[in-house]
């Protein structure tokens, strides 16, 4: 008796298997190429991300510093905090040193690893401003922002409205639309 449920297949079919391969080939591809870009925007985030968090840490080391000194913002004593670096004093940082003027020149020194970074030490009568800005790659690579808006519309700021302190790293070049970040200690 025979088997009514065994089905054949033509015997003349070619080809299928070549055009499931390339088919294959250009979804694994398209993958790949996806998984590339990924990879590509994430260390580019990673690095911006790397930045905002070293200055975060220059911020909050200052900050301690200006706590465990316990000079208030509207002490005559605060603007050892806000005087600028001296010309010439790089590298005047001294890690056993606890002083107001150390506790400057830390913060200055610090602030060299950062790309063009720069940073000011500002007071309001209640509390210390402090500014850190460095050129990212964003900034870095878009050199088409030349004015003080289009950089405040891409949520930057345009360098030459900060007031940089006068040291021996100069300030950014005034058309540079630099990141920035302030940070705020109430004493």
């Amino acid at each position: 008796m025979k088997n009514m449920n065994t089905a054949r297949l033509p015997a003349t079919q070619t080809g299928v298997g070549l055009i499931e391969a390339m088919v294959t080939m250009f979804v694994l591809s398209i993958g790949l190429l996806g998984m590339a870009f990924a990879e590509t925007w994430s260390l580019r985030y990673g690095q911006d991300a790397y930045m905002r968090t070293q200055a975060t840490f220059i911020a909050y080391e200052l900050i301690d510093k200006i706590r465990v000194h316990n000079i208030p913002a509207d002490d005559s004593g605060s603007s050892l905090y806000t005087q600028a670096r001296a010309s010439g004093n790089v590298g005047a940082c001294v890690s056993t040193v606890a002083s107001v003027d150390n506790a400057r020149n830390c913060f200055y020194d610090a602030l060299d690893e950062l790309p063009s970074g720069n940073g000011d030490i500002a007071t309001d009568g209640n509390d210390y401003n402090i500014t850190i800005a460095w050129l990212d790659r964003e900034a870095a690579n878009n050199t088409s922002i030349d004015s003080q808006s289009e950089c405040e519309a891409a949520g930057r700021v345009w360098s030459s409205t900060l007031t940089w302190p006068a040291s021996a790293n100069p300030s950014p070049n005034p058309a540079v639309c630099l990141q920035a970040k302030t940070w705020v200690a109430r004493i």
